[in-house]
């Protein structure tokens, strides 16, 4: 009987062993979101649509009032919100000079007559808004079939739309929103891999600027980040 009793523990033995090696447990490993990728990628290449440190040639046409005015602008990036900034006309003649360090704006040069809150409000915010950070955290995704839209919430009406190509994840344009209207409207052409970037910036920019009525057109001629 013993012996029986025995021959029987060792058989229910074998198969509780046989059964255990069978089973299969869920994974610990948590599968990433789709959603959160994305929206991980498209904020990374907002962050990298222009270095935040570096010295940048430029050709600048601004169109006013049925006119069109052409520049060799230099811009040093130190910082968000920290920059100088230079146009030269077709004669080598200074017509603009900027600074700004964090809130602090100062129009150096200007031709004769123009307002100094103008042109802080206007260009001045243009190349912050272009270069610059933007405020608050990307707060949502919105999918359209040829266009994603990451939107950067600032609270008191103000937000930013980054639109990207549904296929490619390129960068083609943002908006800039205050209260509902569409202040300044920005494209993003001809992606170029500069010397001494290891990703693609726009070679050209097209500003519109709907509530001083003007377009600003910047050709990227070179990037410096050895400065």
């Amino acid at each position: 009987m013993n012996f029986f009793r025995g021959q029987l523990l060792c058989l229910m033995t074998l198969l509780l062993t046989l059964m255990s090696g069978c089973t299969s447990y869920p994974s610990l490993t948590k599968n990433p979101n789709p959603e959160d990728q994305l929206l991980a990628e498209l904020r990374n290449r907002v962050q990298q649509r222009f270095p935040e440190s570096c010295g940048s040639l430029q050709i600048v046409q601004i169109s006013i009032g049925g006119k069109q005015y052409d520049f060799t602008g230099y811009l040093r990036l130190y910082s968000d919100k920290e920059y100088d900034a230079v146009a030269i006309n077709e004669m080598g003649l200074t017509i603009f000079e900027f600074t700004r360090r964090g809130q602090e704006k100062s129009v150096i040069s200007k031709p004769p007559g123009m307002n100094d809150a103008l042109l802080q409000s206007g260009p001045m915010e243009d190349i912050n808004f272009l270069f610059g950070t933007p405020k608050g955290d990307p707060s949502s995704l919105l999918q359209s079939n040829s266009v994603i839209s990451l939107v950067y919430d600032a609270g008191k009406g103000e937000r930013v739309e980054f639109q990207f190509s549904s296929d490619t994840h390129e960068l083609i344009g943002c908006r800039d929103i205050r209260n509902g209207k569409c202040v300044r409207e920005v494209s993003y052409e001809d992606m170029h891999t500069f010397s001494g970037l290891d990703y693609e910036i726009p070679r050209k920019i097209i500003l519109v600027q709907h509530d001083l009525f003007y377009q600003m057109e910047i050709l990227v001629h070179s990037i410096d980040t050895d400065l």
